[in-house]
């Protein structure tokens, strides 16, 4: 028995609501119509994918009759035209939408069903317009850059607030900030401007745009990136590369994005040439030409945090009841390779009339530049003592009261510095850090940053040292003087009676609430999932789960034998889902659809395994069965929980007063 068929095809990266204005036009107007599909392409967005696409629509279904049915697709219209090919005997209604006034609407309304028609007598084209001329996928993509709100008016009036902000979070994780051409054509436009002064000419060349937005970059590559890395070029380097004689080759490198810009420069008789070859966002970026450093590349900071041994540097100075306020301003100026390379390259000078202390890194472990602190702080003193003004020179031979200055600086410097430094008492013991002098000990993994915890012997935890009346910034750096002076030295009294920390809880799915191991041995006859991989090896595993289960993997999971007792506990606080999905799209869809099921109206966010540490702050919680996670997570300064049991956790949650 013939029926009447219609299908609408298309990106829908994301759908909005112009797009289910088109579906139930379409609806009223041809009544008639038996079965609804709509066709989601399969091409990627701006990270908005074809599971991202279905997931949102299958919300929209809800405000649509039974006969609609929502399809994946390779080729949307290709997948319509077949439909049509297939089916003689049916009536294919070919249903594509349209903005009025849009005359590029028209003209690819007219090239999408040309001689459809005629070629299958079958097929009807029916062309549904709409009002809103700005309703547009890309433009929904660009909102939701910005906030929910932003993106509410591209989404169905009929939506209720819950359902707009559940296609929000949808969105939120996967869309990615793509630089355009114009906006790398303004950069290379300012970029030129810096350096025009100079006798330099920047430009890009047509690789540059292509791997700008490489997903191998995995975090997006940024336009303000790129211009604060052209500025620090200019900054530091512009002068010595005017100064450039012949040709070469080199990489610009700032060691904290891990950007990588492969220069070749070109010197002409008129100018300098410098072409930005390519870009990418590598760590271990390997370069056999010279490397161009915007900033440090210090080992140390990954472990030792220079700020705060400085902030206790100067609480023992002023414990010491030395004459150092009001403190001076401190600068680092890292990555000045230039003066790293001169023998006698400045490492720190101090100056009276901004009283500014400024700090060279480039090459220098950081007890060097503590050291160096110490003695631009005895200059400190000197000028506010008033013991400075009338030097004239820089040279200790020419001027005897500067070789006294100096002389003062040395020695003071230096024994202040090493007697803060004894005063340390540190010593690693095990997992421990144990102060020989009172036995006060802490877990290395807690770091050094609490100054509640002895770490000179002050295990009373009593508030001395700064004075409570000082600048809200003396350093000007995050402001940590006075943020220790109130913010972590807080009398025991105010401890006690503080309120407990109002914690987040990021919950891992695998492992911790679904059962993957039974839903894979589900599809693999019983063979557990390592045994399959070791037999089989990754393709064959990953073959088995793509290939076979799908999405049906992913949403069949059953939950843990003790994962309904673990959320149970943990469910009325705030807590959201962090997972990481899988190599395939499907594991996506799968996962979003689990929670939908299992969990309405829990937030989920999807993240690969490297990128969940992003999640973390000092009250934010992860839960997770994979130890490497757990310990990025600690690093990044949150509270990371292995999960190995629900009883195990929910232990460990009491004791954090959950």
């Amino acid at each position: 028995m013939s029926k009447i068929i219609a299908a609408y095809g298309g990106g829908f990266k994301p759908p909005t609501k112009g797009h289910l204005e088109v579906v139930k036009k379409a609806l009223k107007s041809l009544p008639e119509i038996d079965e609804f599909i709509i066709y989601v392409g399969s091409k990627e967005r701006n990270g908005v994918s074809q599971a991202e696409a279905i997931l949102i629509w299958d919300i929209f279904k809800k405000y649509l009759p039974m006969k609609v049915k929502i399809e994946p697709a390779k080729s949307p219209i290709g997948d319509i035209v077949r439909l049509g090919k297939n089916n003689p005997e049916d009536k294919v209604y070919f249903i594509i939408g349209g903005r009025e006034g849009r005359d590029d609407d028209l003209e690819d309304i007219e090239n999408r069903t040309k001689n459809i028609e005629s070629a299958y007598p079958n097929m009807k084209v029916k062309v549904q317009f709409t009002q809103d001329r700005g309703m547009s996928g890309t433009n929904a993509r660009k909102a939701a850059k910005i906030s929910s709100d932003k993106l509410a008016p591209f989404l169905p009036d009929e939506l209720d607030d819950s359902e707009k902000e559940e296609i929000f979070n949808i969105l939120r994780p996967v869309i990615k900030e793509e630089i355009t051409k114009p906006q790398l054509d303004s950069i290379e436009k300012y970029a030129d401007g810096l350096f025009n002064k100079l006798g330099i000419d920047i430009e890009f060349t047509r690789h540059f745009l292509d791997r700008v937005n490489d997903k191998r970059n995995i975090k997006p590559i940024s336009v303000p990136e790129l211009v604060g890395m052209f500025k620090r070029l200019h900054r530091k380097h512009g002068k010595p590369l005017s100064k450039v004689d012949d040709d070469f080759n080199a990489v610009v490198k700032d060691f904290n994005s891990n950007i990588n810009i492969p220069f070749a420069i070109n010197v002409t008789g008129d100018d300098i040439e410098m072409y930005a070859k390519t870009v990418m966002r590598k760590k271990d970026f390997k370069t056999s030409t010279p490397v161009i450093a915007l900033n440090e590349n210090a080992s140390y900071t990954k472990d030792i945090n220079l700020i705060e041994r400085l902030a206790q540097l100067t609480q023992h100075m002023l414990d010491k009841g030395m004459n150092i306020e009001p403190l001076p301003n401190l600068e680092f100026v890292d990555g000045d390779s230039e003066n790293a390379r001169e023998f006698l390259g400045k490492t720190a000078y101090y100056d009276p009339n901004t009283q500014t202390i400024v700090l060279y890194t480039e090459g220098r472990h950081p007890k060097d530049i503590a050291r160096s602190y110490t003695h631009e702080m005895i200059h400190h003193i000197q000028n506010l003592e008033g013991r400075l003004g009338d030097i004239q020179t820089t040279n200790t031979q020419e001027d005897d009261n500067l070789n006294n200055i100096e002389s003062e600086a040395n020695l003071k410097g230096t024994m202040t510095f090493r007697n803060w430094t004894d005063s340390l008492n540190e010593s690693i013991v095990g997992k421990k850090i144990e102060c020989d002098n009172c036995g006060w000990d802490w877990n290395i993994v807690d770091g050094g940053d609490d100054l509640f915890i002895c770490h000179k012997c002050g295990h009373d935890n009593e508030k001395q040292g700064f004075d409570p009346n000082l600048g809200k910034d003396p350093f000007g750096l995050s402001q940590f003087a006075r943020e220790i002076a109130e913010g972590v030295l807080i009398p025991e009294e105010e401890v006690v009676s503080s309120p407990s920390m109002e914690y987040k809880i990021y919950s891992d799915m695998d492992g911790v609430l679904t059962d993957f191991d039974k839903s894979f041995e589900k599809y693999s006859k019983g063979i557990p999932p390592r045994e399959y991989e070791k037999k089989f090896g990754k393709e064959g595993f990953w073959e088995l789960i793509d290939g076979q289960g799908k999405v049906g993997f992913w949403v069949g999971m059953p939950w843990m034998e003790d994962g309904k007792d673990y959320w149970n506990y943990i469910k009325d606080y705030d807590v959201e889902l962090l997972s990481s999905p899988s190599r395939s799209e499907t594991s996506r869809l799968g996962k979003r659809l689990w929670v939908r099921n299992n969990l309405p109206g829990i937030k989920l966010h999807l993240s690969q395994a490297y990128n969940k540490k992003n999640y973390a702050e000092p009250n934010h919680i992860l839960i997770d069965d994979r130890k490497s996670n757990i310990e990025q997570w600690r690093e990044a300064g949150g509270i990371g929980i292995l999960h190995t049991s629900a009883s195990d956790t929910i232990k460990q949650l009491k004791a954090l007063g959950l």
